[in-house]
């Protein structure tokens, strides 16, 4: 019993990190100034603030605090996650149009795939990479990626997929044996100080000064790093990286229906595609008798 109510939990928590990612964009038409206040800095806030609640909820229950090793593995599995994703923000340019952005993060269940099964958390499927490339194919139907652009401008969109791949995949593991609280409370830390080495980076390469502080920003990026630290904590990597295809194609319903826009046939089946490619890594390893299921772990 309560293994099937953590489970229903954690399919609504996935369900709501979903919905508020792909109707984000209807803060930037509601909201226009919104981009001088979702800053860096902002998220560097969010992750301070994740952080130390953790670390002091840790503290007043009594975990056992975990060695320095794990502390440092997990900080790193944390700047991959919630940091290396807005390294755009810091190239500018080509790596952080909203576009590019999007077929790029459409990589990470590709890459986790493949790290999944190079890595032992589970045999290479061959049924989920070739999802995962249909998912990338459907996402160039919709947004056509740019290809003339500098090597800056690559590195800006193709580290992001790879570090956060690369998180998702490792941050189980290395969070074994370790309470929950201190296992969250390291990952925001690492998000924190990788978001602080970017915003550093920017400024110094001559980036405009953003608001330092500003409440509704933080608390909305720290619910939305909160959603992202529990839910790769607690699902498979094949099953929360889905969420790479669910969100962008919601985006595109959304947009219809909102928008009263055509769906021409480019994204009909981009949408399509994209919807089966996650349907497909939700379904996951077959088990001994041969039925599939929707297992978190």
């Amino acid at each position: 019993m309560k293994e099937t109510a953590r489970n229903v939990w954690c399919w609504t928590l996935f369900g709501v990190l979903c919905v508020v990612a792909s109707s984000w964009w209807i803060v930037g038409e509601a909201w226009p100034e919104s981009d001088l206040i979702f800053t860096l800095t902002a998220k560097i806030w969010a992750c301070g603030f994740g952080a130390v609640g953790a670390s002091a909820i840790a503290m007043v229950w009594r975990r056992v605090v975990p060695g320095a090793g794990d502390l440092m593995r997990l900080a790193a599995v944390g700047a991959g996650l919630l940091a290396a994703s807005s390294l755009g923000a810091v190239v500018g340019g080509a790596a952080n149009r909203p576009l590019n952005v999007a077929v790029a993060s459409c990589f990470v269940p590709i890459i986790a795939v493949v790290m999944s099964g190079v890595w032992g958390e589970g045999s290479l499927e061959t049924t989920g990479l070739w999802a995962a490339l249909a998912g990338l194919g459907g996402a160039l139907l919709i947004f056509p990626l740019a290809l003339r652009m500098g090597v800056a401008a690559y590195l800006g969109l193709l580290v992001p997929p790879l570090a956060v791949a690369a998180a998702c995949v490792t941050c189980r593991r290395v969070a074994r044996g370790v309470a929950m609280e201190w296992a969250i409370a390291p990952l925001f830390a690492g998000g924190a100080i990788g978001l602080a080495v970017m915003e550093f980076v920017r400024r110094i390469s001559g980036g405009a000064a953003v608001q330092s502080f500003s409440a509704v920003p933080i608390a909305l990026d720290l619910t939305f790093a909160g959603l992202i630290v529990l839910l790769v904590l607690q699902m498979d990597a094949r099953r929360y990286v889905s969420q790479y295809f669910i969100v962008p194609a919601l985006t595109v319903l959304e947009g219809v229906v909102l928008l009263h826009a055509a769906l021409p046939w480019r994204l009909c089946v981009g949408t399509v595609l994209m919807g089966a490619a996650a349907f497909a890594l939700w379904r996951g390893e077959r088990t001994p008798d041969g039925t599939s299921l929707l297992r978190l772990r």
